[in-house]
């Protein structure tokens, strides 16, 4: 009898497969950026189809984060024409560096965005990064914002690595939309795809593991703290998936804001209002959570606060 289940996991595995080819590959002459010079700390964010969110990234990036000589880089995975100008110009009015992950990549992966994420990431990292050769990188989503003084290079200090973990029945690895690493120490050639295991599937930056994190001993790595609560501010949200993408909120290493599903890839009814609300007074957002916090000793993803 033919397992459905089994066939759509091979498709996915062969998609994956072909979009790290396709990133790796395809870097046509005129598409080709110059280097930047090199740098203690580059941080890189994927924009996608949203300008405010970047926009709001880069004020609280020059704002709160405290390395130095640090470079930080927004690379546009954006399948709207519009969106990738007005995220453009953005980035021009700020003097962000700006780079565009070439159109037939986005085209050919947007219907999977775990795997159009990857072919983003593996993009910048074979045809930028490591030409530039940081003494350290980090990548986060454009969704997650410093709210408070942070310094990568410190919370890094001397390890491979440091970021907020994702596992899947004993096979694990760093999600991309926070996750700083040592560049010597860091495998020469990652795959930043999501991938399905013979155990589980790991979402994008899971192909990782099998090239690399499974050395570690999970026992012996420190990662952040990641809190999670519900917001609470969408209606008529019923299935789990779509209250994560609706509702949740999360904080990391207690300085770090990430509202999952900033561009609103998922159409979650409400969605937009509820990022717009938070985006137009962060820092008050930012101290509800905090009394929230210190009012009791855990909190739970049900707990109500707006």
């Amino acid at each position: 009898m033919i397992n459905l289940f089994n066939i759509r996991k091979l498709v996915f595995n062969l998609y994956s497969r072909l979009a790290f080819c396709l990133a790796r590959l395809w870097c046509p002459f005129n598409r080709r950026t110059k280097n930047g010079d090199f740098c203690e700390m580059l941080i890189l964010t994927v924009a996608f189809n949203n300008e405010q969110l970047i926009e709001r990234q880069i004020e609280l990036i020059k704002e709160n984060i405290k390395d130095e000589n640090y470079h930080y880089v927004v690379v546009d995975n954006s399948t709207n024409r519009k969106k990738r100008k007005e995220i453009k110009d953005v980035c021009y009015k700020y003097g962000i560096d700006y780079r565009a992950i070439p159109l037939v990549i986005c085209i050919l992966t947007k219907y999977q965005c775990a795997i159009s994420h990857g072919a983003a990431l593996n993009w910048f990292y074979y045809h930028v990064l490591r030409k530039m050769k940081p003494k350290r990188f980090a990548f986060i989503d454009h969704d997650i914002f410093p709210v408070k003084s942070y310094n990568l290079t410190s919370a890094l200090g001397k390890k491979d690595f440091y970021g907020v973990r994702r596992s899947g029945d004993g096979e694990w690895y760093l999600w991309p939309g926070w996750c700083i690493f040592n560049y010597d120490k860091f495998t020469t050639k990652p795959n930043f795809e999501p991938i399905f295991t013979p155990k589980s599937f790991l979402d994008t930056g899971g192909s990782n593991y099998s090239r690399y994190y499974y050395k570690f001993d999970i026992q012996d790595i420190p990662f952040p703290i990641v809190k999670t609560w519900r917001y609470k501010k969408t209606e008529g949200l019923n299935r789990h998936c779509d209250i994560l993408h609706g509702d949740y909120i999360q904080t990391v290493d207690e300085s770090w804001l990430h509202l999952i599903n900033g561009s609103n890839y998922a159409n979650i009814p409400g969605k937009d209002d509820m990022i717009n609300h938070v985006l137009s007074d962060i820092s008050q957002f930012w101290d509800t959570i905090q009394t929230t916090v210190n009012a009791k000793e855990s909190i739970n993803k049900g707990d109500l606060f707006v």
